[in-house]
């Protein structure tokens, strides 16, 4: 709640510096609680009663009163019927630590929950898989490694971030206040917006890559410093988030958790890059298509297998240069909610289940993985323990001095 009357008297304040006063109407007010904004002298006022009403709430007067006097002065605001709504009709309210009930809200909390959960979970699978075999020790699974790593940043921030908001941590509903919590939300903030940079930076750079071993690096057999790949993948993300924070930081009013802070221009240091990044990706894929094309016309046979296979390995490629983002960059207005809802919920399907796809795809569908995994299972299967190999040879040899034994008492005799 004071967050909305920081809001309020912010919006009043500004109101008040751009007003012009003339003998005919009350200047803009703020009451404690609402700004009013000015009115003509004489006249009464309705602003509806400072709070989130649910859309199931039927109550219908719920408005606050409040006269301009001919003297152009104001009288004190009448609060009565919020206050008979707050007491008696208290579920058509939604407050901060029980808002209102929103299926589609919950629907759409749930989705993003478990799809990140399920791809960090994969995520770290595919990392230690990746980092177990020396084997898979190469340039190109050495990027594959880096961009998991970014994944699993982001997906294990971001289900911190629907937990404690599920929680209502934010909103003081658990003993603290939302001012002590200011610093914790920003941080999480900025380690999203860091992590989601770093992971569109790297699927870039699986696309540089894989176009440079087309052409650059078909000519050549040296690959190039790795150096350069982690200044672009972990420097340049940090490079931009820094200047987002600082932009936002030295505002001349600086907002709760810098909220609403994709209605800041500063928002622009973290969209261009993205946006260039998988814009050229998408450039990339269409470089690559060309060449599969190019590489199957060359062979003077037009085989459904071949077409089949060049098709699958550019639907495959999609998900690790992350193109399907590109159809997020036009989002429908609230005001048409179905499409709106609908942009939302393919929102949070391509962005927390891309994990799950470069998992299944890049990790366990990859061959030489495939391989190096089969090669430990039969390691397994084989691999004896050394204390059963001693008890092995210890029965071996209690065999032999039995028999050793038999054969000394049959000569014996």
């Amino acid at each position: 709640m004071k967050i909305i009357v920081d809001e309020e008297k912010e919006r009043c304040r500004v109101m008040s510096a751009n007003f012009t006063a003339t003998r005919s109407s009350c200047g803009p007010d703020f009451d404690g609680s609402m700004c009013w904004e000015s009115s003509s002298g004489g006249g009464i006022v309705q602003m509806e009663c400072p709070f989130e009403f649910c859309s199931t709430c039927t109550v219908e007067d719920r408005f606050v009163e409040r006269e301009c006097f001919a003297n152009l002065s104001w009288a004190p605001p009448n609060y009565d019927r919020c206050v008979s709504i707050y007491t008696y009709n208290s579920s058509c309210i939604g407050k901060l630590c029980q808002p209102c009930p929103d299926n589609f809200r919950e629907t759409f909390r749930m989705v993003m929950l478990w799809l990140s959960v399920i791809s960090a979970l994969l995520m770290v699978a595919s990392l230690i898989t990746f980092s177990m075999f020396k084997s898979l020790q190469c340039r190109r699974l050495t990027i594959h490694k880096h961009l998991v790593a970014a994944f699993i940043i982001r997906f294990f921030i971001f289900i911190m971030w629907l937990v404690l908001q599920r929680d209502q941590v934010f909103h003081g509903c658990t003993g603290l206040e939302p001012a002590k919590t200011d610093w914790l939300c920003k941080l999480i903030l900025t380690l999203i917006m860091y992590s989601t940079l770093a992971s569109v930076f790297w699927m870039f750079l699986e696309g540089f890559y894989l176009v440079s071993r087309f052409t650059i690096m078909a000519m050549r057999s040296e690959e190039g410093h790795f150096v350069l790949y982690l200044l672009t993948g972990w420097g340049l993300p940090f490079a931009f988030v820094l200047g987002w924070v600082l932009a936002l930081e030295f505002q001349p009013v600086v907002p709760w958790c810098w909220l609403p802070y994709t209605g800041n221009k500063a928002i622009w240091l973290l969209i261009s890059p993205i946006s260039v990044a998988l814009g050229l990706n998408f450039l990339f894929l269409l470089i690559i298509l060309a060449l599969l094309i190019q590489k199957l016309w060359a062979s003077n046979t037009i085989e459904s297998k071949k077409i089949w296979k060049t098709t699958k390995a550019t639907v495959l490629l999609v998900p690790l240069l992350g193109t399907t983002n590109l159809l997020l960059f036009y989002e429908p207005s609230p005001s048409n909610e179905s499409a709106h809802q609908a942009y939302m919920l393919l929102s949070a399907i391509l962005q927390h289940s891309q994990g799950i796809f470069v998992a299944l795809f890049y990790c366990f569908g990859n061959g030489e993985v495939q391989l190096a995994l089969k090669r430990q299972i039969e390691r397994l299967r084989h691999y004896q323990p050394i204390f059963v190999k001693k008890r092995n040879h210890g029965s071996q040899a209690t065999k032999f001095h039995r028999r050793y034994s038999e054969e000394t008492m049959d000569s014996k005799i």
